[in-house]
């Protein structure tokens, strides 16, 4: 979530602009992923690890900042790819000589009162747009 004004941009490269829409991008990712935690924990027990997979979980950054916004320590194997590893699991027919952990690296929550902040304001207009299209009499 970055606010800019137009006397802003003209300060900053299009490179710069580039940067940092995919901090953006990457932090809505997190944002949305914590929001979604927050509803599971009201219908099931709160956890205190998150492992996660996939491309985007090469991220070092990505990883980081969910550990230090969910407050839970963030676990990432070296082979990332689940879905393939899984495939590759049930071709070969479920072999019980099949290797089920691999090294992981491990993200510590740490204290980050800026991205908590962004959060916040981000989570708010989530709320405020959600609310409005409920009282939408076109979209019913």
């Amino acid at each position: 979530f970055i606010e800019t004004t137009d006397a802003q941009d003209q300060y900053h490269s299009s490179e710069e602009r580039i940067a940092q829409q995919a901090v953006a991008i990457v932090e809505s990712i997190i944002f949305l992923i914590q929001r979604n935690l927050e509803e599971l924990e009201q219908a099931l027990p709160a956890t205190t690890t998150l492992r996660v997979s996939g491309g985007l979980a090469n991220l070092d950054k990505l990883c980081q900042q969910l550990a230090n916004l969910s407050g839970k320590e963030i676990i990432r194997p070296t082979a990332t790819e689940a879905t393939a590893r899984g495939l590759a699991y049930l071709t070969a027919k479920r072999p019980t000589q099949w290797r089920t952990t691999d090294p992981e690296q491990r993200f510590t929550p740490q204290p980050a009162a800026k991205l908590l902040e962004r959060y916040q304001r981000w989570r708010t207009i989530l709320e405020n747009e959600i609310e409005t299209l409920g009282n939408c009499k076109e979209c019913k």
